[in-house]
């Protein structure tokens, strides 16, 4: 069944419901909240569970936390600009913006292939995602990009 028919929507609906309830259930009654954190907190569950089908991965806090990671890393418009001039994407070692965001994308790279194959050799038919990771795979050439802009609107 494609990815966005009718009955697959409803069950993303009721997967991104179950995401905020659980958020929700960590407020505290009377004790004010960042609006901002609880929803990007909300977006990285989806992502991570619609998009990639991450929901008890070994792998799961590890790739959350380099997700996060890589987002602070483009979180102010002067960082962010590495991704849009190709004069800035220069590494010069460990220190330099994009020769962090290399190795943290080579990590990220490895820990979702390593999923991939996982999810692959022990394929679960009742498993939602968007898109399933053997067709993430098949777009390795763009899969920077998507996920750039996948993670980009995750900030917003």
């Amino acid at each position: 069944m494609p990815p966005f028919h009718g009955d697959k929507m409803r069950n993303y609906g009721e997967l991104i419901c179950d995401i905020t309830k659980q958020a929700a259930s960590n407020l505290t009654v009377g004790k004010k909240f960042i609006a901002r954190q609880m929803m990007q907190e909300i977006t990285m569950q989806v992502i991570l569970q619609a998009v990639f089908g991450l929901y008890d991965s070994p792998r799961l806090s590890q790739i959350k936390s380099m997700l996060v990671d890589w987002l602070e890393l483009t979180a102010s418009p002067l960082r962010a600009s590495l991704l849009f001039f190709p004069w800035l994407q220069k590494d010069w070692g460990a220190w330099s913006p994009w020769g962090q965001y290399q190795r943290l994308l080579q990590k990220l790279d490895e820990l979702l292939y390593t999923e991939i194959n996982e999810h692959r050799a022990q394929l679960d038919p009742n498993r939602m995602l968007i898109f399933p990771l053997k067709k993430i795979q098949k777009f390795t050439k763009c899969k920077r990009e998507n996920l750039t802009k996948t993670l980009f609107q995750h900030q917003q």
